[in-house]
C-alpha cells in the first residue's frame, strides 16, 4: 500500500466528513489503553451472507447486527484506505494499489473541501429513511412497558422456559441542524480510555458511535486466543475501593451464567485445554462489572482456525441474549418492540497486524438525521426486581446520555 502523512490541522473530523461526503464506508476506533486512532474506509459496501473466515480475511473491519436476517447482514470494511491517527495529531495514510486513482484523488480532494463542512450534511445518506418513523411510535422508552416485560420475564424464567433473558430498551433525543456529534465522539475518547471506542458508518444502514467494554473474542499472533465473560452491574460509590465492592446472589448468578455458556460452547467443540482466569471485579467509568477471561493457546491445542470456529458460536453470548439462546431469544423478539439492529452485534478488526479483535456492540448510540438512539440492556434472572433493572439500564444509557446533553443543539 502507498502512503503519506497528512499535516496536523487537518483534523479527524476532516477525514470523517470527508468519507462521508465521498459516501464511503468507514471504521474509525481506538483500542483499549492506547493513544492512536485507526480507521479502514472504502468505497464499497460489502453484506456477509456467509460467515466470515476470519484467520484467511484480508485486514478489513467487521459490523454485525444483533440477528441476521434478510434485511440485517454483517457487513465487512475493506481497507483501501488504512489510517493512524498519533497522538501528536499527525495523520497516516495508506491507500491499497488495488484503488482506482480517481477515488484516491476524490477522498484528497473531498478532505481538503470538507474542513468547513458540517457532518449534518450527510448523515441521510447513512440513514434508513424509515428509521425515524420506526422509532417515533414505540413503547420501549416508557418505564411501565419495560418493568411490565421484565416481570413476564422472570415469570417465564420460574416457569422453567429459560434460566435468564437479557431485555433492552432505548432512547430518542432529539436533536437540531446545529448539533456536532464529534465533541461526543471527543469526549468519549477521554472518559472510556479502557473501553473499545468506534466511529462506524454504512451508507444506507447505519451511522453508530459506542464505546464498549466487552470482548467477544481476540486473537493475537496466530497464538492466543481470548474470549471474555463480562456481567453485572453496580454504580461505583464516589471515592470507593473497587475490592471492596459488594456483590448481591442476582449479580453472581447472571455472571456465572455467561461464563458456562462460554465453557459449554468450548464442549462442543471438545477444546478442554483453556486458562480461566477470574471472576474479578472491573470498572468503565463509574460502573463496575464482574468479569472472568478465557485463554487457549491456539498452537498447543492445534486450534489455528478457533476464531472463525467461536464466533457463530459465541454470538449471541449469554450476556446480551439469555440461556438458552433459542428461547431466550423467541422471547426478546416477541417483547421487544423494536429492532435491534447493530446494538448487541459486534464488531472489530480482523487480522491487522496478524490480530483480530471483535467486540459486543453495547454502550453505543446510533445517528438519525435529527435525533440520536440510545440502547441498554439488562439480565434478567430469579433473583431480578423491574424496578431496579430499569435502573440499571438508566445508568448505562448515562455513558453516553450525559455526553450528548452536554453538547449542546438538542430538543
Amino acid at each position: 500500500m502507498g502512503g503519506f502523512v497528512l499535516q496536523k490541522d487537518i483534523l479527524l473530523e476532516h477525514i470523517i466528513v470527508a468519507l462521508m461526503s465521498c459516501q464511503y464506508s468507514f471504521a474509525v476506533w481506538r483500542n483499549p489503553l492506547e493513544k492512536t486512532m485507526h480507521g479502514f474506509a472504502s468505497p464499497q459496501r460489502i453484506p456477509l451472507e456467509n460467515p466470515i473466515h476470519i484467520e484467511a480475511s484480508k485486514p478489513c473491519f467487521i459490523f454485525s447486527p444483533f440477528c441476521k436476517d434478510e434485511n440485517h447482514y454483517p457487513f465487512q470494511i475493506c481497507n483501501d484506505f488504512s489510517f493512524h491517527i498519533k497522538e501528536d495529531n499527525t495523520i497516516e495514510i495508506e491507500v491499497s494499489p488495488e484503488l482506482p486513482t480517481e477515488k484516491k484523488n476524490f477522498f484528497m480532494s473531498a478532505i481538503k473541501n470538507g474542513e468547513a463542512k458540517n457532518i449534518h450534511s450527510f448523515i441521510s445518506f447513512y440513514t434508513n429513511e424509515t428509521d425515524e418513523i420506526f422509532f417515533k411510535h414505540k413503547k420501549s422508552t416508557s418505564q411501565k412497558y419495560y418493568k411490565n416485560i421484565v416481570q413476564k420475564g422472570m415469570e417465564c424464567i420460574e416457569k422453567k422456559h429459560f434460566q435468564k433473558v437479557v431485555l433492552s430498551r432505548f432512547e430518542k433525543i432529539n436533536t437540531t441542524q446545529d448539533f456536532n456529534i464529534f465533541p461526543c465522539f471527543t469526549d468519549l475518547l477521554s472518559k472510556y480510555p479502557s473501553c473499545f471506542l468506534s466511529f462506524v458508518g454504512i451508507p444506507q444502514r447505519g451511522l453508530w458511535i459506542g464505546a464498549t467494554p466487552e470482548i467477544l473474542l481476540t486473537t493475537e499472533k496466530k497464538k492466543w486466543f481470548k474470549t471474555v465473560a463480562l456481567a453485572g452491574t453496580q454504580k461505583i460509590p464516589h471515592d470507593f475501593l473497587l475490592e471492596n465492592m459488594g456483590w448481591k446472589q442476582k449479580e453472581i448468578e447472571e455472571q456465572a451464567l455467561v461464563s458456562r455458556y462460554i465453557v459449554d460452547c468450548f464442549k462442543k467443540i471438545r477444546l478442554r485445554e483453556f486458562q480461566e482466569i477470574g471472576p474479578k471485579i472491573v470498572s468503565v467509568g463509574n460502573i463496575a462489572h464482574i468479569k472472568t477471561e478465557f485463554l487457549v493457546d491456539m498452537q498447543e491445542t492445534n486450534y489455528m482456525n478457533l476464531a472463525s470456529i467461536m464466533l457463530p458460536l459465541l454470538h449471541p453470548t449469554s450476556a446480551v441474549c439469555g440461556m438458552p439462546l433459542d428461547t431466550s431469544i423467541k422471547f426478546i423478539q416477541e417483547y421487544e418492540d423494536f429492532n435491534r439492529s447493530f446494538f448487541t452485534g459486534y464488531l472489530g478488526y480482523i487480522n491487522k497486524n496478524e490480530n483480530t479483535s471483535i467486540y459486543v456492540n453495547i454502550r453505543c448510540t446510533q445517528v438519525l438525521n435529527n435525533c440520536m438512539i440510545l440502547y441498554a440492556g439488562a439480565g434478567i434472572t430469579t433473583e431480578s426486581i423491574p424496578q431496579k433493572e430499569w435502573k440499571e439500564t438508566e445508568l448505562k444509557l448515562d455513558t453516553i446520555r450525559k455526553i450528548i446533553l452536554k453538547t449542546g443543539n438538542i430538543c
